[in-house]
């Protein structure tokens, strides 16, 4: 296997764990409500019109517009601001090939989403983690200090659920030359967003997904907000037709009913404190504070706890890094599942 790239072969596949029958699924931060009726039948009536033997139109236009419009900007020309892709990992490698590759440098504070380093090492991008300071703080001083030429940023981070520092934030924008990417894929959930800097600053672009609040984990669809010409030169990488007419039609579909389908996040945030508080009352568990719809939890006794929801059948997310060995992560499911959970954490510790 000569013929593959050194830094490829040095990798491991990335696996995603089988589901299994009756599985209590919170490992993925996935929404557990489908999507309402009346978008479904919406939906349906328009698949039954498609041309599926025909292209369809490769400038996602009146998607853009709708996406525009929800991120507020204006509706006469909100599609130059948009880019969409096969959800945030299409999206990120599209921005590492853009503004990465050898002898570039992407800083990172962790822990984080792990697509990050794994796209960086796949494109060759040099990849350097600054650890988060105590209490999940941005170290905004020490990811300057590596001088990267790009940033990511989940906003809430992903896995701790807190928002860092907006000031930290706007700090590392305008004291770097690095293009900085803030991750917003839990921004329906934490209603904090950057998404009004992009006109401020052309390094900073916004990044968000149709997976978790918007109940579309399935589609595989996202999008990058930001000024018009980054948005112009990252669309030199998008391949044609990247998003099928089947996402493209059920997307317009979504953004044009957007409100009557989010009104889920209300309920997953209420229950998502009524966990925490819960949560708080067991004596060997520590979790933490989210403004995302998961929550961190450090455990006195990592293995048996881990052991015992297995047993059960609730699927949570465990970590292999040392710095998180004796941390799980529940993504905020139905009433029923959350209760489940919490009856099978108390019986565990």
């Amino acid at each position: 296997m000569e013929f593959i790239n050194k830094r490829i072969k040095r990798l491991k596949a990335y696996k995603v764990p089988p589901v299994s029958e009756g599985e209590i699924k919170l490992d993925a931060q996935e929404n557990p409500y489908p999507l309402p009726a009346k978008i479904q039948k919406k939906f349906s009536e328009i698949l039954s019109r498609i041309e599926l033997n025909r292209y369809h139109d490769p400038s996602y236009k009146l998607l853009k517009n709708l996406i525009g419009r929800y991120c507020g900007f204006s509706a006469e020309n909100s599609a130059e601001n948009i880019l969409i892709g096969n959800g945030s990992d299409e999206l990120i490698l599209m921005l590492l090939i853009a503004a990465g590759g050898q002898g570039k440098t992407v800083c990172c504070p962790e822990p984080a989403f792990s697509m990050y380093r794994i796209l960086s090492e796949i494109t060759g991008t040099s990849y350097r983690a600054v650890k988060l300071d105590k209490d999940f703080k941005l170290p905004y001083s020490k990811i300057l200090a590596v001088k990267p030429d790009i940033i990511f940023i989940t906003y809430p981070n992903n896995p701790t659920g807190n928002c860092f520092s907006k000031e930290k934030i706007q700090k590392i924008i305008t004291d770097s030359n690095a293009l900085v990417i803030v991750d917003e894929a839990y921004y329906e959930f934490s209603g904090k967003t950057m998404m009004d800097w992009v006109k401020k600053y052309d390094n900073l672009v916004i990044l968000r997904t149709f997976s978790k609040a918007f109940s579309l984990a399935g589609i595989r669809a996202g999008y990058i907000a930001g000024g018009a010409e980054i948005i112009k030169q990252l669309r030199k990488v998008q391949l044609p037709y990247n998003v099928s007419i089947v996402n493209q039609k059920l997307l317009e579909a979504v953004m044009e009913d957007s409100r009557e389908l989010l009104k889920t996040v209300k309920k997953l945030n209420e229950a998502r404190d009524r966990l925490f508080k819960n949560l708080q009352k067991i004596e060997g568990a520590r979790p933490y504070p989210s403004s995302a719809n998961y929550i961190l939890i450090k455990l006195d006794d990592i293995e048996s706890v881990t052991e015992y929801l297995k047993k059960n059948n609730i699927k949570v997310r465990q970590f292999k890094s040392p710095d998180l060995k004796n941390y799980l992560r529940v993504t905020i499911g139905t009433d029923k599942e959350n209760k489940n959970f919490l009856d099978a954490l108390k019986s565990a510790v």
